[in-house]
């Protein structure tokens, strides 16, 4: 059985698995009217210092389910482009999480993912939602996949491939990616908001037409794409948990990174 180790621990977030249970504990607080609610989330992934409370904003208001797929950003360009860990365990602050080897598996079979290791080996977009996920839900499994920058064609064909699978199988869904890198504050805002409304509006071909014109640098924009595709297709609808950017921690608006928590669920039937 493979384990995947944890690789930004001590950097990323806290070192400790105390440390880590007083960090989550006081970003709780801060996240008091937060609704568990959602069955689908957007969640950022840099260091905790920087994005970790709206990262919890965001799993917090996941429905707790016993499968929770995971779809990161492959940063390393190492590995498959649509990569699977196919089983095994990710190592994490609070105990090992076991690879849903089963349900991976039908995945698998459908010839689109590809069991692969090395796309998230040194991967943190997946990692950095773990010990998150653990404070809230003691007991899950996780599908882990990473995605390489795909065109909206591949997106919808994995998103079809999740819809398919979510017939017979009950999971919560995150997409990993923090938005606007590097620009002032003011500039990051505007363009992060354009996307955060089409994103709203379950509209893919708007979300990368916008993306595109506004040359915005959403890293995880692929799990983006997948997400809003799916969710259209389970005819959900979406809000807007939070938005931020890195200058509430580092008080320097002159060269921000945005992060978002948007959350997805299903309307409620008449």
């Amino acid at each position: 059985m493979i384990e995947r180790k944890q690789i930004v621990k001590g950097l990323f977030y806290p070192i400790s698995k105390e440390l880590m249970q007083k960090k989550l504990t006081d970003f709780d607080k801060l996240a008091s009217e937060i609704k568990s609610d959602n069955d689908c989330v957007i969640a950022p992934h840099a260091g905790y210092v920087f994005s970790g409370l709206t990262a919890l904003k965001a799993i917090k208001s996941l429905k707790q389910k016993k499968l929770v797929v995971i779809i990161g950003v492959n940063h390393t360009g190492q590995g498959k482009s649509i990569g699977i860990w196919p089983n095994g365990f990710f190592e994490s602050t609070f105990g090992a999480i076991e690879i849903a080897e089963n349900e991976t598996k039908k995945l698998i079979e459908t010839k689109l993912f590809e069991p692969d290791y090395y796309s998230q080996v040194q991967e943190h977009s997946i990692e950095v939602m773990l010990p998150i996920l653990q404070f809230y839900n003691k007991d899950f499994k996780i599908i882990s996949i990473c995605l390489s920058y795909n065109d909206i064609e591949t997106s919808k064909k994995i998103a079809q491939t999740l819809f398919e699978f979510s017939k017979e199988n009950d999971f919560a869904l995150i997409a990993s990616s923090d938005f606007t890198h590097y620009e002032p504050e003011n500039i990051a805002k505007e363009k992060d908001l354009s996307l955060i409304k089409e994103i709203l509006k379950l509209n893919l071909e708007n979300f990368e037409k916008k993306r595109i014109e506004l040359n915005a640098s959403v890293c995880g924009f692929t799990p983006i794409q997948v997400l809003i595709e799916y969710c259209k297709l389970k005819k959900m609808k979406a809000n807007l948990i939070e938005y931020t950017s890195s200058a509430r921690a580092s008080h320097d608006p002159s060269s921000v990174v945005g992060y978002a928590a948007l959350g997805f669920k299903e309307k409620t039937k008449k």
